[in-house]
């Protein structure tokens, strides 16, 4: 089915063990479908998701490798991994797909292929991400 790239974010170093969470939720998810890892796997352990995929260390390196197109798909727990913040979310999901590779969230259903149906849960989803968030903000 193809190569794919392994993803995972922690906002705090209270959950730093969740870096091993998400990372063995990867790679089960990936075995039944025949997603092939790169070796090495990305993470941005205790970072927030408000700071965009790109300025990330752990998010720029997989960018950068997708861009080489040998990598067509993207695999992280969920879609918050990739940014809290819905113009962020937006922006690196559709750079994926711009590179036409499948972005995969194992805890959300698995692979979010661009349908019409798919482009209606994405853009609800953000926004609930970026609902939560400004929850966060106002509590802290």
């Amino acid at each position: 089915m193809g190569l794919a790239g392994l993803y995972r974010r922690v906002a705090t170093n209270r959950q730093d063990n969740s870096i091993e969470v998400q990372q063995a939720l990867n790679t089960e998810y990936r075995r039944p479908l025949a997603l092939s890892a790169l070796f090495e796997t990305y993470a941005d352990p205790s970072l927030s998701g408000s700071i965009p995929l790109p300025d990330r260390v752990g998010g720029r390196t997989p960018i950068t490798r997708l861009e080489l197109g040998d990598v067509k798909h993207i695999v992280t727990p969920k879609r918050d991994r990739l940014g809290h913040y819905t113009l962020d979310s937006n922006a690196a999901i559709r750079g994926t797909r711009g590179l036409a590779i499948t972005p995969h969230f194992t805890a959300e259903g698995g692979a979010l292929p661009r349908t019409p149906q798919n482009e209606l849960l994405f853009r609800v989803k953000a926004s609930l991400a970026q609902y939560q968030r400004n929850l966060i903000r106002e509590r802290a």
